[in-house]
Formats: C-alpha cells, structure tokens, sequence
C-alpha cells in the first residue's frame, strides 16, 4: 500500500502534475484534525471568493460629487467592504449611473463612496446597488515551496484557522 504521507512521492507528484498545469489537491484527516493542500497552477481564476450570495441594497440617495457617496436608509446594513464592486439599476434622475460597476470605499454601514458622478443628472428617488462579484487571478505555489515556506509571500504574519 502507497504511504499517503511520503513527502518525497508527494512532491513529484505535484511537480508533475504543475508542469502539465492540472489542479493538484493533497488532504489529510489525522482525527481531531486535518489539512489540505491545493495547487491549482501559475494562473488561477476564481469567480467567487466569499460563495456568499451578492448583497443588493435600496438606494436612497446619491450625490453629484468627484466621489460620489451613496446612502442607504438609516434601517438597513450595506455589508459591503471596501474595494467590492456594485452595479446600479431602477435609479431615477441620475438615470447614467444604471448599468455601471463602480469600487465602493466605505464611509459608514449605511453610506459609500464611488467615483465621479458630477456628470451626471442629480439624483431624485429609488435604485437598487447590487454587488458584483468581479473574477480575481491567484497564483498557487508548489508542494516543495509551501513546505519549506507555509505562509503566503505577501503574509507578515500567521494565517488565522477558519474554524
């Protein structure tokens, strides 16, 4: 029987398989607790980050300003984070800002900032913000590499267990 924890097999293994650019996936239960490990190559695309379902949230105002900063009512939550991206459609007045994806900054749980909408008509009633989940690229490492470096390159300090 193949032993799953030899090391030197295991890194050949993902050499191979990163090489020909396949998705390499390494997993372990040792009782209590477990690992993996995934390799999914140089060049990696992934369309959903969170598998949170995208948040929309009813728009009650919006300013004409070089950063334009978009309210919600005082009762409800955006949830957003900075740098997210969100779409607009039903507004009315501002009727340019439909259909366009903006980077929100956050300025409260019940306001963000977007980009410039002084060309725009001014804002009268209603619109909907929907998130808008914008596919990211990530690069894996090897088996070798991530063992001799476990943390992620651009990491200062330990990653937090997700439990």
């Amino acid at each position: 029987m193949l032993d799953n924890y030899d090391h030197h097999y295991l890194v050949q293994l993902n050499k191979a398989f990163h090489q020909k650019n396949l998705g390499f996936i390494y997993a372990g239960n040792l009782g209590l607790y477990g690992f993996a490990f995934v390799d999914f190559g140089d060049h990696h695309r992934i369309f959903d980050a969170t598998g949170e379902e995208c948040k929309a949230v009813h728009i009650a105002g919006i300013t004409q300003e070089e950063r334009g900063l978009v309210c919600l009512h005082e009762e409800k939550r955006h949830n957003l984070n900075d740098g997210d991206t969100v779409s607009f459609r039903e507004v009315r007045g501002m009727t340019e800002i439909n259909g366009k994806e903006f980077k929100v900054e956050i300025k409260s749980p019940h306001s963000f900032l977007i980009g410039d909408t002084r060309g725009f008509s001014p804002y009268e009633t209603g619109g909907i913000a929907n998130e808008v989940k914008v596919p990211t690229e990530i690069k894996s490492f090897d088996l070798e590499k991530s063992l001799r470096y476990p943390y992620p390159p651009e990491s200062k300090e330990m990653p937090i267990a997700s439990w």
